[in-house]
């Protein structure tokens, strides 16, 4: 059962980001809005941000969600939303609060040190681990490897060696994650008295209207050679 607090609407108008002036393109990051859109509305947009989980496949993919122009216009029109614009919004948070900026940039590397100690050290207990159980002196493997690695110092092809227990050095790389939200966090951006409707061709939005209006769901027809994919109910129920 679906608690009810997932059941309630944002608050409205919410806003919907546009990422380009030049190749105009709305995003919603907010999952109970993209939630809140495909139940009531029957808004499904297209998803398109990776996974962390899995970067390199782009079959199941996550937020942000990107919405046909069609139905940004929609939304537009009918008072849901309004256009934000993603570049001002984060330019004029930068300026308003340096001081934030450098805190967090400074928290982040700490961060990503302490991960890049945690990999080393996990490579290191794996790597015990395997000469265990091989039957492997650890003590014999270490100067072995310092035998060889002085033998092969002059030569260009030579790999790094692993860090191991010495502090980690400013030239290592470092593992971070991405942050799915800004630092500090920013404020809802205000609805703008004259925000424009996204540009659309006027057939295509017309018609739009008339299979929403009507229950359809649509999402884009590109891999079908058409301007709209049109289901009767939710494509994934």
């Amino acid at each position: 059962m679906i608690a009810q607090d997932s059941l309630s609407a944002p608050d409205l108008p919410f806003p919907i980001f546009q990422i380009s002036q030049t190749i105009r393109r709305y995003l919603l990051y907010d999952i109970n809005t993209v939630t809140w859109l495909r139940r009531t509305h029957n808004i499904l947009g297209v998803f398109i941000g990776s996974l962390p989980q899995s970067p390199q496949q782009n079959v199941f993919l996550g937020l942000p969600l990107e919405l046909q122009p069609e139905e940004a216009a929609l939304l537009l029109e009918k008072g849901l939303a309004f256009i934000a614009d993603d570049l001002q919004i984060h330019k004029k948070a930068i300026q308003s609060s340096p001081k934030g900026l450098t805190d967090y940039k400074a928290t982040a590397r700490r961060e990503a040190f302490a991960t890049a100690k945690a990999v080393v050290k996990h490579k290191q207990l794996k790597t015990q681990e395997v000469l265990q159980r091989l039957n492997v002196d650890p003590a014999i493997s270490s100067r072995g490897k310092t035998i060889d690695k002085d033998e092969h110092d002059e030569s260009i092809f030579n790999t790094p060696q692993e860090p191991s227990s010495e502090p980690i050095s400013s030239g290592i790389v470092l593992y971070s994650s991405t942050p799915t939200t800004s630092y500090p966090p920013m404020a809802t951006p205000s609805k703008h008295s004259s925000s424009p409707l996204p540009e659309v061709n006027a057939s295509s939005y017309a018609l739009f209207k008339h299979l929403h209006a009507s229950g359809y769901f649509m999402s884009p027809g590109l891999r079908f050679g058409c301007q709209f994919s049109v289901y009767p109910g939710d494509p994934l129920r």
